[in-house]
């Protein structure tokens, strides 16, 4: 029964749910990392301290979590269902929209440069 087709799709619905909760941690982790680049605490500093970085994954962490067990997210990854597929791909495109408008930004903050 392992290699059944419903398994199967159970199993790529499962997978297809955790990727789209990694892709919302990424979002998030890259709009925590554009908002500290931008308020950079001390105009001397040239980069953000270590500290800070490390604190910018749990607004990641919380809301991935917060998302992959919603009742209605992890009720529909846990059956062969074509939602875990959309959702997917609609985190996807959120990764992909925050990564476009936040990327220059994020160059120009690790190379030191101001932006005006």
């Amino acid at each position: 029964p392992y290699w059944a087709v419903a398994w199967r799709v159970n199993i790529l619905c499962t997978f297809l749910g955790a990727v789209a909760a990694a892709l919302v941690f990424n979002s998030v982790r890259l709009v925590c990392a554009h908002v500290a680049a931008s308020l950079k605490l001390d105009a001397h500093q040239s980069e953000v301290p270590p500290s800070l970085l490390a604190s910018l994954a749990w607004p990641g962490v919380l809301a991935s979590l917060g998302y992959a067990f919603s009742p209605t997210v992890w009720l529909y990854s846990v059956q062969g269902e074509v939602f875990a597929l959309n959702n997917c791909l609609c985190a996807l495109l959120l990764y992909l929209g925050v990564g476009f408008f936040t990327y220059d930004a994020l160059l120009s903050a690790e190379s030191g440069e101001s932006e005006q």
